[in-house]
């Protein structure tokens, strides 16, 4: 990243009024490269995923950062680490069959399938959600554990591309006795204390980065602002994607429709013609939590009365 465009300006619309000093990124790797520059700041992560998606050709490439971020912020502070723990019945915690074991040396064997792993060839570590003991309940306890990507992906599947921003690659893994240190296992709960929230931290990155895009093209191709998707972009920004209030789900959903509407309308975004297809074929991707931050909002709805 040129060094000259700072992300962490007290105004979070700077720096997407200097990006004219840097190119936009094409590439997934470009993109990456350019993180690996700018992890050596101190910004907040939600500019940074902002800025990257600004600073992008297409939705992807600014996910792709968003994703590292989350994890990154979320997940034990690792860089360009992916979480695994989707399985052939979902994400779950009663669908994960994946079995840690604890040997005798104190070293654990891993033993399942990861189905769906977010850029796991662009990772350095893939964070294995699996279980351990079974508790008098019934329920199983889980580890997180940390796995050096090259050990992980010995015997990996990369997936078809998805339906809407195919340039984010994914990859399915199978762990066969797969042995890592005793400090490999991130402290505490695995699900409870590193996986469950993930999704939140991920959706706040997710939508800094789109806004940030869709502020982008306004410098790109000279269009008007619009300035309720700019108050929305600097609310989020404002926001601790560690805390999730009602306020914060009411917003996500309100900077979702704004986005959404506006591609609904002909002539509200004149750009290029493939720009714009793509863009509202990878807008698609909001729709995929709206269910669950539906039912999240109900409850704390609920609660409030």
């Amino acid at each position: 990243m040129d060094r000259r465009v700072r992300v962490n300006d007290t105004d979070p619309l700077a720096f997407i009024r200097r990006l004219g000093e840097t190119s936009r990124a094409t590439r997934l790797n470009e993109q990456l490269a350019r993180y690996r520059e700018a992890l050596k700041g101190d910004e907040p992560s939600l500019h940074r995923a902002a800025f990257f998606g600004a600073s992008a050709d297409r939705i992807a490439l600014g996910i792709a950062i968003a994703y590292f971020e989350s994890t990154r912020v979320r997940l034990g502070g690792f860089p360009f680490a992916s979480l695994g723990v989707t399985e052939r019945g979902g994400a779950h915690p009663r669908a994960i069959q994946t079995e840690a074991e604890r040997m005798e040396d104190g070293a654990y064997a891993l033993r399942g399938e990861k189905r769906f792993i977010t850029l796991g060839r662009r990772c350095t570590s893939i964070l294995v959600l699996a279980k351990e003991e079974k508790l008098p309940d019934g329920r199983f306890s889980f580890g997180l554990y940390r796995v050096e990507a090259e050990r992980a992906l010995v015997d990996a599947e990369d997936l078809p591309e998805t339906p809407f921003t195919p340039e984010l690659p994914h990859t399915a893994i199978r762990l066969s006795d797969l042995r890592v240190p005793h400090d490999a296992r991130l402290p505490g709960d695995g699900y409870a204390d590193w996986v469950r929230d993930f999704g939140v931290v991920e959706e706040h990155h997710i939508l800094a980065s789109i806004l940030g895009y869709r502020l982008g093209l306004q410098r790109v191709h000279g269009l008007r602002p619009n300035q309720a998707i700019t108050d929305a972009f600097r609310s989020i920004l404002a926001l601790d994607p560690f805390h999730e209030t009602l306020e914060s789900l009411e917003l996500l959903g309100h900077a979702g429709t704004l986005l959404l509407d506006e591609i609904t309308e002909d002539g509200a975004l004149k750009i290029p013609e493939e720009e714009l297809a793509r863009y509202r074929r990878d807008l698609r991707i909001l729709q995929l939590g709206a269910g669950r931050r539906m039912k999240r909002l109900e409850k704390l709805r609920s609660l409030a009365d």
